[in-house]
């Protein structure tokens, strides 16, 4: 999120910001106009389209070097660490190909936890548990693609032993 506020600061593209917001806007040469363009940069990133994952990236790399230049080594760490970020946030997700570039559901349970994973277009973006007896989790557990049952049995049995170890 630092990142992308960094190189894509929406925060200062409202059209209700007050003084110090409104200052910082005006120097960062960000207004009210840019908003839709900003969004939807940040909205192409976070969808992993290329030429936006490139612009973000080329813009923190402009960034971490002058800092270096500069000699502000922390600053320069911060915005390796955001590169990284970004990186990973986009980077292909290792339990999606199971189901590749499709929507699809997936159940697990273990003793009274049940977990369920949502993948829309290929990517994983629901990852929910919760408590469920054994009846009403087998008709969602029946419908579990065969690729996927090693992983979401041990992804139930992990998410009940961490709710146990906060218990």
């Amino acid at each position: 999120m630092s990142a992308l506020d960094r190189v894509l600061p929406l925060r200062y593209t409202g059209d209700h910001l007050a003084g110090g917001l409104k200052d910082l806007a005006r120097v960062r040469g960000i207004g009210t106009s840019d908003q839709q363009r900003l969004l939807n940069t940040v909205t192409g990133v976070l969808q992993r389209r290329q030429s936006d994952v490139e612009t973000v990236h080329a813009h923190l790399v402009q960034l971490r070097d002058r800092a270096s230049e500069n000699l502000a080594f922390e600053l320069a760490a911060r915005l390796q660490a955001e590169l990284e970020a970004i990186a990973w946030i986009v980077a292909e997700q290792k339990v999606t190909p199971l189901v590749p570039a499709a929507d699809a559901e997936a159940y697990g349970w273990d003793d009274g936890l049940r977990v369920t994973f949502r993948i829309r277009k290929g990517r994983l973006c629901l990852w929910e548990q919760r408590s469920c007896d054994r009846p009403a989790a087998q008709p969602l557990l029946e419908r579990i693609p065969p690729r996927w049952s090693a992983f979401v049995a041990r992804a139930a049995e992990l998410g009940r032993r961490l709710t146990d170890l906060s218990h």
